[in-house]
């Protein structure tokens, strides 16, 4: 399991999609009602264009959100890589998932606008310059 830590691109779970495959939409909604974001389904349209138009704050929460996943993913990709067997990885996914969520949302974003800012970002240089102007 020797993939690029990114926060960006297409999957399904946090951890997954940030560890070990880009991120996708998780849809927050299914969360809220207890399932899990592997259930999400997104859309060739959701994926094809994104919305780009984020306030200020927007982007300064998702940066800060950012880092905290990044903290998560640091943590938890060791625990994953070395995990003895693909269930116990499972598990450790999970775990790292649920931190994760918590994190965005204390930060006082939600997990769907998150994803749709990271998203964004991918394919929007001016978005992506805003958010790297807020990092440095």
């Amino acid at each position: 399991m020797k993939k690029k830590l990114s926060i960006a691109a297409t999957g399904t779970a946090l951890l997954a999609t940030l560890a070990f495959a880009p991120i996708a939409s998780a849809n927050s909604q299914t969360n809220q009602q207890g399932n899990s974001p592997a259930t999400s389904q997104v859309t060739p349209a959701q994926q094809a264009a994104p919305a780009t138009d984020f306030s200020d704050q927007d982007i300064k929460t998702y940066v800060a959100a950012a880092e905290k996943v990044n903290e998560i993913t640091n943590e938890y990709r060791p625990k994953v890589q070395s995990a003895p067997s693909e269930a116990d990885q499972q598990v450790l996914i999970q775990q790292a998932d649920q931190d994760m969520v918590r994190a965005i949302r204390a930060e006082g974003i939600s997990v769907d606008k998150f994803l749709q800012i990271n998203q964004a970002v991918q394919v929007d240089q001016s978005l992506a310059n805003r958010v790297t102007q807020m990092i440095n």
